[in-house]
């Protein structure tokens, strides 16, 4: 895992036949927990070291850290998990994404982010895409998961 980037929307010229003379591009940076933002831009000008080449943060990164792993809650999602899949592995992981999940534990809450399901590649490859899908016996898997933390006392 590593800090990543990926450009998203660029922008440049107003005319087919006209050199532009300014270009934009905004870039999806995702850190990993505890990086500095700061420290990163730094790091990318550089690497470009180009000085008509600016650098704007447009939001501030949040980095709650991590959910605790020895609370009721986790060990609810632990049990329910492997109720359905005994074989599993229940720890926590680096995702390469953003969730809601991160707003909630900036102010203090506890939240796991879960995905009770098995998926070969074929059906991951389909993330995020129009034809995004999971197969329907697991999702019953999944619904039944839920449904077990929902009843736990946590």
């Amino acid at each position: 895992m590593r800090d990543t980037i990926a450009p998203t929307v660029l922008a440049a010229g107003f005319k087919t036949n006209v050199l532009p003379p300014t270009a934009t591009a905004e870039i999806d940076c995702r850190l990993l927990p505890g990086q500095n933002a700061e420290e990163f831009i730094s790091e990318m000008k550089a690497r470009v070291n180009d000085p008509r080449v600016t650098f704007e943060l447009l939001s501030e990164p949040a980095d709650p850290g991590p959910s605790r792993t020895d609370t009721p809650l986790y060990a609810a999602v632990k049990k329910a998990i492997l109720s359905q899949h005994p074989e599993a592995i229940v720890t926590p992981i680096i995702i390469p994404y953003g969730t809601d999940n991160q707003k909630f534990r900036l102010k203090g809450a506890i939240g796991y982010g879960i995905m009770p399901f098995l998926l070969d590649a074929d059906n991951v490859a389909t993330f995020h895409s129009d034809s995004e899908r999971i197969p329907i016996a697991e999702f019953k898997k999944a619904l039944r998961i839920y449904y077990d933390i929902l009843q736990s006392d946590f």
